[in-house]
């Protein structure tokens, strides 16, 4: 992708105003580029920003299929010094759009070298999702739905911009979120801004429901 970004800069008076088909052997980002821009990687969503002035439709080809090499990527670029926005590309993280404390993301990040599911998940997202379902352990299996928002930056996992939380830290999560006693719905608001989980809706219901001050309110409301 940011090699189709370089392209449109260097070749702009080619494309610019003309329908493009750009073909990539990276499957996922043809389901990007196809979802809402809130959904999009951190890193993704400004060079997505850059290319909506350009009439794009991005193609997945099998790199096997791809008989010419890719050109953009391999130009030579020689000493001349990157433009603002690259540069701005380049120091984008996703801890700076999180809605959590620096000191909960340290929590996840030092949890998340333990979960063996998510440094799994994490060894998947640098080696690239395979096509199917079954191809990837049952473990995955949950995330697999959501791959093509999955991204991995400085030890932490993030669908979009939410932080995926790891095991240990979810019940205390959930525990977070409830404590102003929201009610289900403003819980799981304010939850779905920042924090994802396999389940996590379920597990916030089922742990309101069994919370006595919410139901008592709920009982006052009703009558």
């Amino acid at each position: 992708m940011l090699a189709v970004v370089y392209g449109m800069e260097r070749f702009h008076h080619f494309t610019y105003g003309r329908k493009v088909i750009v073909r990539s052997d990276h499957k996922p980002l043809e389901s990007i580029t196809k979802k809402p821009l809130h959904k999009a990687p951190k890193r993704l969503q400004r060079m997505l920003l850059r290319l909506q002035g350009y009439d794009i439709t991005l193609k997945y080809q099998k790199g096997t299929e791809m008989h010419l090499a890719d050109t953009l990527s391999r130009a030579y670029l020689g000493n001349k010094p990157p433009n603002a926005f690259t540069e701005e590309l380049s120091t984008i993280t996703a801890s700076e759009s999180a809605y959590v404390s620096k000191e909960c993301l340290g929590d996840t990040a030092q949890h998340t070298k333990k979960d063996p599911v998510l440094q799994e998940l994490d060894n998947v997202i640098h080696s690239d999702w395979p096509e199917k379902k079954n191809e990837v352990i049952p473990s995955l299996h949950p995330y697999f739905y959501c791959h093509d928002e999955l991204t991995s930056q400085d030890g932490i996992i993030y669908r979009g911009e939410r932080v995926v939380i790891p095991a240990v830290l979810r019940k205390d999560m959930v525990k977070r979120i409830h404590s102003s006693h929201l009610g289900i719905e403003g819980c799981l608001r304010r939850a779905r801004v920042s924090l994802y989980w396999p389940g996590m809706d379920a597990q916030i219901k089922d742990y309101i429901q069994s919370c006595e001050t919410c139901l008592a309110t709920s009982t006052k409301q009703q009558k």
